[in-house]
């Protein structure tokens, strides 16, 4: 018998749309109804983020639930290596309904390895789910997978060994950061889907022990009864987005708009200009991809680095050149500013004088909603993502 070659899969990233007129016919719609005649199926985003930091884990098993806005038939995952090797030995996912995992296989198998920084993406799982539902998803890895900073999902769990298709057992522990999940990717019919690019506000970081359902791009998503995924990166400026965009933002398929709310960690070290400009090639290159929408700088009450009085003035200035210029603007400022204090945020919108509060998220998913002319839907589960926090 010959010996079994290790498997090392090379990604083929899965999140383009089936064909180019698919594409076209997503981004060159501005309006729900243009979109709803579309007949295609198609697979677009149902959960995203970017990893860019690296963990190295023992053999484990790990769980988290994600919320989706997106109906589908069938989905598929991708996952995502840190600073060396890993070995993801079996992945199951399932919906509420579902007292056990579906398998997931790649290339027919049940795991692969993967090389520094690669992606892996899996084959089609056929598996029905609805728009409102929270998948399930275990996968059992070992060696350096990628990771994010903080913590954002308040069902996660870790249990040493394989126990994909298990229960959690006595020995599992809660493990919040998002780990080695990249994508859930639905295959349904065509539909308008958002992406928010930003930093850690985006992200969702409020104490940096939170609820990824309590961040705006949730909250919409939840509002509007379409997906809303993150490009986001805690720390992240301008100079960082522009050279990632290609892989963090344009490769993922059937996104129809793309919103950036960016550049506030940028004003202790770039004029006003600067980042504006940067802002503008951004949009520029992210054109190709989707509808582009430019958020305004929301009010920072204090500043980590250089002069806070400079950093005001060149948020002020940002601001007033977005106002003004040729690109689709939201603006969050003007609805996050305190009237008495402009420089401040809202009473009870800011967590740390930086950061938002929930109430500070629901805000921005609000003027998001309000911006791009979308009805918001009543969500599945009551106050927007069923979040008690979120109320006012």
């Amino acid at each position: 018998m010959r010996p079994t070659t290790p498997l090392k899969m090379i990604l083929v990233l899965a999140t383009s749309c089936l064909s180019q007129k698919d594409c076209s016919a997503l981004r060159s719609s501005g309006n729900e109804s243009s979109l709803a005649t579309s007949q295609a199926r198609i697979y677009q985003p149902g959960f995203y983020q970017v990893l860019r930091g690296s963990i190295v884990s023992r053999r484990a098993t790990y769980r988290f639930k994600v919320p989706v806005q997106r109906a589908g038939e069938r989905m598929r995952v991708v996952f995502q290596a840190g600073q060396g090797l890993l070995r993801l030995h079996a992945a199951g996912i399932r919906r509420p309904a579902d007292s056990r995992p579906t398998e997931i296989r790649f290339g027919g198998r049940p795991g692969f390895e993967a090389e520094a920084d690669q992606k892996v993406g899996s084959d089609p799982v056929a598996i029905s789910v609805q728009r409102g539902d929270e998948i399930g998803i275990a996968f059992e890895i070992e060696g350096a997978v990628a990771a994010n900073s903080f913590e954002r999902f308040p069902d996660g769990s870790s249990e040493p060994g394989s126990h994909v298709f298990d229960p959690p057992g006595a020995a599992s522990s809660p493990f919040r950061r998002g780990i080695g999940l990249v994508a859930i990717e639905i295959e349904g019919a065509g539909g308008r889907a958002i992406v928010a690019v930003g930093d850690s506000i985006t992200e969702g970081f409020i104490t940096g022990h939170d609820d990824l359902r309590d961040s705006w791009p949730a909250v919409a998503q939840a509002m509007l009864g379409l997906p809303v995924v993150v490009a986001a990166v805690s720390g992240q400026g301008v100079d960082d987005a522009l050279q990632s965009v290609e892989r963090d933002v344009a490769s993922i398929g059937g996104v129809t708009d793309c919103v950036v709310l960016l550049g506030t960690n940028d004003l202790a070290d770039h004029p006003d200009t600067y980042i504006a400009t940067r802002l503008e090639t951004l949009a520029r290159r992210l054109r190709s991809s989707c509808q582009v929408w430019i958020g305004t700088l929301l009010p920072k009450e204090w500043t980590p680095r250089g002069s806070y009085p400079l950093v005001e003035q060149r948020r002020q200035g940002v601001n007033d050149w977005l106002r003004k210029s040729n690109v689709r603007v939201i603006d969050f400022d003007s609805a996050l500013r305190d009237p008495v204090s402009p420089h401040r945020l809202l009473p009870g919108a800011g967590a740390d004088g930086i950061h938002l509060s929930a109430r500070g998220h629901r805000l921005v998913a609000r003027k998001l909603v309000e911006a791009l002319g979308l009805p918001a839907g009543t969500p599945p589960h009551g106050d927007f993502a069923g979040r008690a926090a979120l109320a006012q």
